[in-house]
């Protein structure tokens, strides 16, 4: 059952992404494999290869599918799931689209609920899912609020920041404040902070490639950041 839902998942993705209905259905039987997954004990591999091909079909454009699979996940990250459909709409459709996606914001609202939640990172990941879907909408200072406070995890600290300078922009005239900033984050010499800062300069490659003089710097943060550091 496993070895099917990873072959539907890696056939889905064989060819260019689209939304072509073989793939959604592809997926759509990766899903449904696994959740056949007994939730005695297998809560958390269900769980998360749900959320997996959850994923998978958003970025496809998948939005529906997405979100019935989405809700039927049997843990927190259903949270997760209905903060990225969220985003994934906002960001096709805009502000228009917040009454359509405002119950699953509630939904993933109430998931990272204290009392809701057996970990701490578990609601801060919900959270900071949550803060990339007001991202979208340019809604920066939403976004942030929601994590002023929380106690996050090496790997969260930044996310939201970098998803707010993304939506946001990066230009030629700011380009080089920005690279401070990643810079400044990669010589805390921490391996999760790293990694989101790398991420994002790499980001920043591909944006200004044609730039031969930011390309280069760019690089060289790079090459002076990743030493130690292993990207996933």
């Amino acid at each position: 059952m496993v070895i099917q839902s990873v072959l539907a998942a890696f056939l889905a993705f064989v060819s260019p992404h689209s939304a072509d209905a073989w793939r959604v259905d592809l997926l759509e039987f990766a899903g449904a494999s696994a959740e056949k997954l007994p939730l005695d004990p297998h809560i958390r591999n269900r769980s998360v290869a749900m959320l997996d091909v959850v994923d998978a079909l958003l970025e496809l454009g998948a939005i529906s599918e997405a979100k019935r699979l989405g809700d039927r996940i049997p843990d927190w990250r259903r949270g997760m799931a209905h903060a990225r459909y969220a985003e994934a709409v906002l960001l096709r459709e805009g502000k228009s689209s917040l009454d359509l996606v405002r119950p699953s914001l509630e939904i993933a609202n109430n998931l990272a609920a204290p009392e809701r939640v057996e970990q701490e990172w578990h609601r801060t990941d919900i959270l900071i899912a949550i803060s990339k879907a007001w991202t979208a909408v340019g809604e920066f200072q939403k976004a942030k609020a929601l994590i002023e406070g929380e106690q996050l995890e090496d790997y969260q600290v930044g996310v939201v920041d970098s998803a707010v300078a993304q939506a946001k922009g990066t230009t030629s005239s700011n380009v080089k404040e920005r690279l401070l900033e990643l810079q400044e984050t990669m010589r805390l010499q921490l391996m999760d902070r790293s990694q989101t800062a790398i991420r994002s300069l790499l980001g920043l490659h591909s944006q200004f490639y044609s730039d031969e003089t930011i390309r280069s710097e760019i690089e060289s943060s790079i090459k002076a950041g990743w030493k130690g550091v292993p990207i996933e």
